[in-house]
C-alpha cells in the first residue's frame, strides 16, 4: 500500500471528516483521494493558518479533522 493510500485510510478509522488544505502539486494525489471519497469534506484554503480555525470550529461542533499541508506551511 502506498503511503497516500494508507493516510486516507487513517484519516478514515480515525473519523477525521473534515481536511482544510493548501493546493500544492506534491500533495495533489493525496488530494485526489480525498476528494473522490464522499466521506470527506475537502476545504481549500489561502493559507495554512486559516485551516486551524476551520478545525476549532469542527472541534467545537463535535467533529474531527485534519489539516493537510506540507512542511513549507509550518513556518505559518
Amino acid at each position: 500500500m502506498r503511503w497516500a493510500d494508507a493516510l486516507v485510510e487513517g484519516l478514515r478509522k480515525a473519523e477525521l471528516r473534515h481536511i482544510p488544505y493548501v493546493a500544492d502539486a506534491p500533495l495533489d494525489h493525496v488530494i485526489r483521494r480525498l476528494a473522490a471519497d464522499p466521506f470527506f469534506h475537502l476545504l481549500p484554503l489561502s493559507r495554512e493558518d486559516e485551516g486551524v480555525g476551520v478545525l476549532i470550529g469542527a472541534h467545537l461542533a463535535g467533529q474531527g479533522g485534519a489539516l493537510l499541508m506540507q512542511s513549507s506551511g509550518f513556518g505559518q
